[in-house]
C-alpha cells in the first residue's frame, strides 16, 4: 500500500499511511524547509525487516537519541509469560548496530531517558509487579559497576505496574505507580558521579491515589523536576520536586492535559519532549474508548516554574481507527512547527497512521509575524539578527536560536551552522580540516591562520602547535623530541630518514648525522674531522680508561 496524504479539518496533516504489522522507530527528520519534503513509500522495507513483534498491536515502546549518530529502541512484546525486551543501538539511517535482550514477565511499562554521559542510556522497567534498572552504553554494554539489571531488594513488595524515567543535570528521576491502590512513588538516583550511581530517595508521594497511568514527569538541567497527574479527586495535580529531593503539591486545578481522559487502561508513555533549541515540551496523550487526543504545550521558566503555551483537545476524530489508535500511542517532535504523531488502525488490520500536527496550535511558523501558510513567511518577528523569510524565519547561518527569547545568536566563530553555543552543526569553508565536534576548531595537525579563516598545517613533527614556530605536543615515535625546538630529534638522536622515529646516537656524540657520524661531542672529548668520531683530545691531560672512556688525570700528574 502506497502513502497517502489528507488533510484532517483540525489542521493536522495525514503524512503516512502504510500497512505495517511489525514496530518500528521513525528516525526523526532534520530538515525543516518543508517544502523539499517528498513522498516515499516505505512499505516494502517494513515488510522485509528481521525484527516482528506481534501480529496485531505493540504494547509498550520507548527511543531517544543518545548521541548525535546513534538512538537506542526499547521494546517489548505483548506476552504474559516469558516475555521480552529488545533494546537495539541504530545508526542514523535505522540499520541496527547492538542489541541487547531482557526476559520479562507481564507486559507492563518500561521507559528509556538520557544520563550526563554522552553515549550513554537509563532504562527502567517492571516485571512481575518489580522494579528493575540499568546504565547501558552505545554498544549496549553496562555501565557504572553494574552487568544486569538491578531490583533493589526493598523495591520488591511495591506491586509496580507503570513508570516513567527522565534526567536532570546530576539526578536520574523515576515516577512509578502501584498497580493496586494506585499511589505514586519517585525513585532518585545520583549518577554526578559519571563511573557510578546511588539511589538519593526512594518515597511514596503522599496518600493521594492517581488515575491509573495519567501521569508524566520532567526533569531539567536545573534538577528541578514536575509531575503531572490526576487525582481520584478528577482534578490536575501538579507536584514539584526540588533537587534536594523535598517535593511540594501546588493546588489542584479544574483543567488540563489529563482532566478529559476518563478510560485509562492504556500504554501511551505520556512523555515530555523538549522542542529543540527552547525551553518548551510537548506531551500527547489520548483516551481510548472515548475518542479524545491531547496535546499540551509547557514552557519552563526554571526553579520548578511552569508556564502553559496550549492545550489543545481533539474530540471525535479517530472513532474510524477503533479503540487500538491510542492504546500505544507515539510522537516526536521535529521542530517547534512539526510534530509527528502514530496510532494503530485496529479495524484495517493494525495498520500504522502517522501524522503531523503544530506542537504549539500556530497558525504561522513559529517566528513569522505574517504568513500565508505553514511553508510561507511575509514578515519575521523582531531580533537583533535580520531573519530569513524565505526560510520560515528561522535563524541565517552562523546564528543560532536563543532558548529564551527571540533572538538569534552568534555560533561558535568557525562554525557555519549550530544549535547552541557548544554544539556545532557544519563547519565554514577554508583551507585545512575543522573539527566539528570541537567547535569546528582547526584540527590536530593543523593551526588557526590569524589573517584568514584557513587552517594551516603545523611544522611536519608536531601533533598540535599554535603557529609555525611553537609546537604544543609532537607525534609519537621512537626516540625523544624536543617540544621547544619545532619538534625536531633531542640533542644525542638523529631523525630517520625512512621514517618519522628519532634514533639515538653514538654514545660518544652530543648530535649526529647518522650512526657513525657525530656532529658534536658530549664532555671533554674531541671531534676529529677525518673521521666523524669523538675522541680524547691529543696533546691534553686526557687518558682512556679500562673501558675506553676518555678521563682528565688530576692536575698533580706531570
Amino acid at each position: 500500500m502506497s502513502i497517502k496524504v489528507n488533510y484532517l479539518k483540525y489542521n493536522i496533516l495525514i503524512a503516512l499511511l502504510c500497512c505495517v504489522i511489525s514496530l518500528f522507530n521513525l528516525v526523526q527528520c532534520i530538515q525543516l524547509d518543508t517544502s523539499q519534503w517528498q513522498e516515499v513509500d516505505i512499505t516494502n522495507d517494513f515488510k522485509t525487516q528481521t525484527f516482528i513483534q506481534a501480529n496485531w498491536r505493540f504494547r509498550s515502546y520507548d527511543s531517544l537519541n543518545i548521541n548525535q549518530m546513534l538512538y537506542v529502541n526499547l521494546i517489548r512484546d505483548s506476552n504474559q509469560n516469558g516475555g521480552q525486551i529488545l533494546i537495539q543501538i541504530l545508526n542514523e539511517f535505522g540499520d541496527e548496530q547492538y542489541n541487547s535482550i531482557l526476559p520479562v514477565e507481564n507486559y507492563h511499562k518500561c521507559s528509556l531517558t538520557n544520563t550526563n554521559v554522552e553515549g550513554e542510556f537509563f532504562f527502567a522497567y517492571t516485571s512481575n509487579l518489580k522494579l528493575f534498572f540499568g546504565f547501558l552504553d552505545q554498544t549496549c554494554s553496562y555501565t557504572r559497576g553494574l552487568s544486569t539489571p538491578i531490583q533493589p531488594s526493598y523495591f520488591e513488595n511495591n506491586d509496580f505496574q507503570n513508570l516513567l524515567a527522565k534526567a536532570g543535570k546530576d539526578y536520574i528521576y523515576v515516577a512509578i505507580q502501584q498497580q493496586s491502590q494506585q499511589y505514586l512513588y519517585l525513585m532518585i538516583l545520583d549518577v554526578s558521579d559519571t563511573s557510578t550511581y546511588s539511589i538519593k530517595k526512594f518515597m511514596k508521594m503522599g496518600t493521594t491515589n492517581f488515575r491509573e497511568n495519567l501521569f508524566s514527569i520532567q526533569a531539567f538541567s536545573d534538577d528541578f523536576a514536575v509531575i503531572f497527574t490526576k487525582n481520584d479527586n478528577n482534578k490536575l495535580q501538579k507536584i514539584t520536586i526540588q533537587p534536594d529531593g523535598e517535593y511540594l503539591y501546588d493546588k489542584p486545578q479544574n483543567e488540563g492535559i489529563f482532566l478529559d481522559l476518563i478510560y485509562n487502561s492504556n500504554y501511551i508513555q505520556n512523555k515530555a519532549i523538549q522542542i529543540e533549541n527552547t525551553n518548551k515540551y510537548c506531551i500527547v496523550t489520548g483516551d481510548q474508548y472515548y475518542d479524545v487526543l491531547n496535546i499540551y504545550t509547557f514552557q519552563y521558566n526554571g526553579n520548578g516554574e511552569i508556564k502553559e503555551i496550549c492545550l489543545q483537545s481533539h474530540k471525535d476524530q479517530f472513532e474510524n481507527m477503533g479503540i487500538y489508535f491510542y492504546y500505544g500511542l507515539q510522537f516526536g517532535v521535529i521542530s517547534p512547527d512539526y510534530m509527528w504523531i502514530k496510532g494503530d488502525n485496529s479495524n484495517l488490520g493494525y495498520i500504522t497512521v502517522i501524522f503531523f500536527a503544530n506542537p504549539q496550535n500556530q497558525n504561522c511558523p513559529q517566528y513569522c509575524n505574517l504568513c500565508s501558510d505553514f511553508e510561507n513567511c511575509f514578515s519575521c518577528v523582531s531580533s537583533i539578527i535580520e531573519r530569513r523569510v524565505d526560510q520560515q524565519c528561522q535563524c541565517p547561518d552562523k546564528y543560532y536560536q536563543d532558548s529564551l527569547s527571540d533572538n538569534c545568536l552568534d555560533c561558535p566563530l568557525y562554525c557555519e551552522k549550530c544549535s547552541d553555543l557548544s554544539t556545532c552543526q557544519s563547519c565554514i569553508i577554508s583551507d585545512g580540516k575543522r573539527d566539528e565536534q570541537n567547535q569546528c576548531k582547526c584540527k590536530d595537525g593543523y593551526y588557526q591562520d590569524t589573517e584568514s579563516d584557513n587552517c594551516i598545517e603545523c611544522p611536519y613533527y608536531c601533533s598540535t602547535c599554535i603557529n609555525s614556530s611553537t609546537c604544543l605536543s609532537c607525534i609519537v615515535t621512537d626516540g625523544e623530541r624536543d617540544v621547544q625546538n619545532l619538534c625536531h630529534c633531542k640533542d644525542g638522536y638523529q631523525q630517520d630518514k625512512k621514517s618519522d622515529n628519532c634514533y639515538k646516537c653514538n654514545e660518544e656524540c652530543a648530535t649526529c648525522s647518522d650512526r657513525e657520524t657525530c656532529l658534536s661531542c658530549i664532555g671533554d672529548t674531541g671531534l676529529d674531522l677525518e673521521t666523524k668520531k669523538c675522541q680524547c683530545k691529543q696533546n691534553l691531560i686526557q687518558y682512556y680508561d679500562k673501558i675506553g672512556q676518555c678521563k682528565t688525570r688530576g692536575t698533580t700528574w706531570l
